[in-house]
Parts: C-alpha cells; structure tokens; sequence
C-alpha cells in the first residue's frame, strides 16, 4: 500500500544544491515541496514503509521508483533499510531525483548515535556506507531523531542533548543534508534545542508532535 508521508518537526543544515521532482509523467500534477531548510526542499507526499520487511519494502520502494515518486521514508528501527536499498540500487534514479528520510531511535548515547547513523547508511548503501563518501551519493536528505526517548522511556535531557550532539556530526560530515526530530513535544523540544546554536527552520510539524516554535520566533527564547 502507498501510503503519503508525514514528518514531525525539521531543523536543518543546508549542504548542496536542491532536489530535482520533474520525473512524473507529463500533464501529472507534481508533488509540492516545502523548504526545510535553506536549499533542501522536501516533497510533501511520498511513499511510507513502516511495518514492512525487507522484502516487502523493496518491492514497494520499487515499484514506487518506476512511477516517479521522489520521497521515501524509512527508519533503521523499521529493519527494512536493506531491501530499500536494494531497491534505490536497482533502479538507475540519479540520487538527485528522489528525497530519502530515515531515522535513528531516541535515547542513545552520542557513540551509540553514531553507531546507529554509520549503521544506516552502511544498510541503503552497502557499497558506500561512510558519510565521507556523500558526494558519491551515500547520504540521507533528512536524518531524524525518531523519539524523544528509547521506546521503553530510557532518556532525558542530557541524552538527548548528547544524541544530539552525533547528529551535528553527522551532517557535518555529509552523511544528511538536514537533521530534525520525529515525536517531539514542547518540553522536550525546548530540551533538546537550546544548548546548540544552529539554524533551525522549525515552522511545521506532523500531528504525531505538537508545534512549539512559530515561524520567526527567537529559539533562545526557549528556557526549559
């Protein structure tokens, strides 16, 4: 089933040119995008594969590539990244047509993080997996935060200030264009975004993560 896509919360880095979405057959409407951050545009509708195996995934990600979508969505927690990546590797797309999110779980120490980001890339590039290698193609669009905590409620701030910390790293060395968290509510967004100064272009979430910044709104601002 193709399912459309929606996302909590987005800061970003911006690292290099725009996506291009001009694949779908002519007189198709095209997929609007919205700008998370300055140069990374991200389609608003793609295809969705939690809850599918590898194989499951593959084959829908596939099919997916073929009639032009440009926006798939994973999670290293979803265990299906290497089918997906199989899938991407089988079908000839330049890595500019098509926008790849994926996520790491919460609750991680900064080199638990950074085992599970090198892990993902290694999974939709086996051939490529190190972020140093991005400008072979290696890398995410969005790479998010998936939860504010483990799935069973291990955490806190200092975690996720230090799980934080890997992410910068992360899209630093090219390994995402753009880095956001998923599940996110106020509290906790505050929590996570104050001790780092950087470009955030948080103006929109999905109805998983309340909103807690409003477009223009000072991040300092934020005291808890």
């Amino acid at each position: 089933m193709i399912r459309t896509l929606t996302l909590a919360a987005v800061a970003a880095v911006a690292t290099s040119a725009p996506i291009t979405h001009d694949l779908l057959p002519n007189g198709a409407a095209k997929i609007p995008t919205v700008t998370i951050a300055p140069g990374v545009e991200m389609p608003m509708a793609g295809i969705g594969t939690w809850q599918y195996n590898d194989t499951v995934a593959g084959a829908t990600v596939a099919a997916a590539l073929k009639l032009g979508y440009t926006h798939i969505d994973t999670a290293i927690g979803y265990d299906n990244q290497v089918g997906i990546g199989k899938a991407i590797a089988a079908s000839g797309r330049a890595r500019s047509s098509y926008f790849l999110v994926s996520k790491i779980p919460g609750g991680l120490t900064e080199a638990e993080a950074t085992g599970n980001l090198t892990a993902s890339l290694a999974q939709l590039y086996p051939s490529k997996g190190n972020p140093a290698e991005a400008e072979a193609g290696a890398y995410v669009d969005l790479m998010l935060v998936h939860f504010p905590a483990s799935w069973s409620g291990v955490g806190g701030k200092a975690a996720r200030q230090s799980e934080w910390k890997a992410m910068e790293k992360f899209v630093k060395a090219g390994g995402a264009k753009a880095i956001g968290v998923s599940h996110y509510c106020k509290v906790r967004g505050c929590s996570w975004r104050c001790p780092w100064r950087c470009p955030w272009r948080c103006s929109w979430c999905s109805s998983w993560c309340c909103p807690w910044l409003a477009p223009g709104a000072d991040p300092g601002a934020c005291s808890s």
